[in-house]
C-alpha cells in the first residue's frame, strides 16, 4: 500500500512540476528540488523503521533470548533423569553446534546449576548440583 501511494505521490510532484516549467523555469527548479526532498523525507518515513531490536546484555535479540532460555530449560529437564549430561547428548537433543552445547553448558555451569568433570574432549561431563 506503501508503495502505490509513494508512486501517486511522485506522479503529482512530477506534474506539478512540468506545469511549472510552462510558466516559469526558475521555479520550477526550485520545486523540482523541494518535491524531491518530501519524496526523500516520505520514503524515510513510510519504509524504515527506526527501532532498534530488543537486545540483551550479549546483543542477542529477545526472540533469540527466549530461544537460549528455552534450550537451557530443556538441558535441566534432561537432567532430571539422569543424574550428567555430556555436550554430544545436548548437541543431538537440541540440533545446536559443539561451540553452542558447549556455551550452553558453561552457562549453567557459571548459573550455578552444573559442574564440570573433567577438562578435556570426550572425557567431559556435567553434573547437577
Amino acid at each position: 500500500m506503501a508503495q502505490k501511494t509513494q508512486g501517486t505521490v511522485s506522479i503529482v510532484a512530477a506534474v506539478l512540476v512540468l506545469f511549472c516549467s510552462m510558466w516559469d523555469p526558475e521555479v520550477s527548479i526550485i520545486i523540482a528540488v523541494v518535491a524531491l526532498a518530501l519524496l526523500g523525507v516520505w520514503e524515510l518515513i513510510t519504509q524504515n523503521d527506526f527501532s532498534a531490536p530488543e537486545e540483551d546484555s550479549g546483543g542477542a535479540t529477545s526472540q533469540q533470548s527466549a530461544m537460549k532460555q528455552e534450550h537451557l530449560n530443556k538441558i535441566l529437564e534432561m537432567l532430571n533423569g539422569q543424574n550428567e549430561i555430556s555436550n554430544d547428548q545436548v548437541q543431538a537433543a537440541l540440533g545446536v553446534s559443539d561451540a553452542t552445547a558447549t556455551r550452553y553448558l558453561q552457562e549453567l555451569e557459571n548459573q550455578g546449576k552444573l559442574v564440570q568433570v573433567g577438562s578435556r574432549g570426550r572425557q567431559v561431563i556435567y553434573k547437577k548440583l
